[in-house]
């Protein structure tokens, strides 16, 4: 969310989440989100702007708007590790199923990726995490053509906000 803000395309997120350890640049999130599957109305505000939609819900949009979906790919293992230290931190961690939430994570994977290959209003761009923290160029040149951002000097800061630093739980 934070390169394609410093590629110029404006966000619609209401900062409700605010910024904190395991997230220091914020969430970018919109709560409406979150009740998608009974009140999609926010995305008559959405137009030209992005959204941040976690997989699970993806498959909740509706039909009559037509959407770009850039599906962040990461290593299971570190999205795992990175929910337990979340978890951990926030001390919600105790008596949590890692087999429960890695499964239920796997599934939701399943049902976007069914959802998306069938949904003709939906144009999608795969983005490896790992390549983009690794490769910030290369994936800010990806993602700015396909939102549109054709300005060099927008692809550049998009590929200078990725801070590498920030990459914490790795599966190397």
């Amino acid at each position: 969310m934070q390169m394609i803000e410093a590629g110029g395309v404006p966000i619609l997120a209401d900062g409700v989440r605010s910024a904190d350890e395991d997230n220091p640049r914020g969430y970018y999130e919109l709560e409406a989100v979150k009740g998608i599957a009974r009140d999609a109305s926010f995305l008559a505000e959405a137009p030209g702007r992005a959204v941040k939609i976690v997989t699970p819900l993806l498959t909740s949009l509706p039909p009559e708007f037509a959407y770009r979906v850039i599906l962040v790919e990461r290593d299971l293992g570190e999205v795992m590790a990175s929910q337990r230290a979340m978890m951990t931190r926030r001390g919600t961690g105790d008596g949590a199923d890692d087999g429960a939430m890695r499964r239920a994570f796997e599934s939701a994977l399943v049902r976007a990726q069914s959802w998306l290959d069938a949904a003709e209003e939906v144009e999608t761009l795969h983005v490896a995490h790992r390549a983009l923290v690794t490769a910030p160029s290369d994936a800010a040149r990806g993602i700015a053509a396909f939102v549109g951002v054709e300005d060099v000097e927008r692809i550049e800061a998009m590929a200078a906000i990725v801070d590498a630093n920030l990459y914490r739980q790795r599966s190397d």
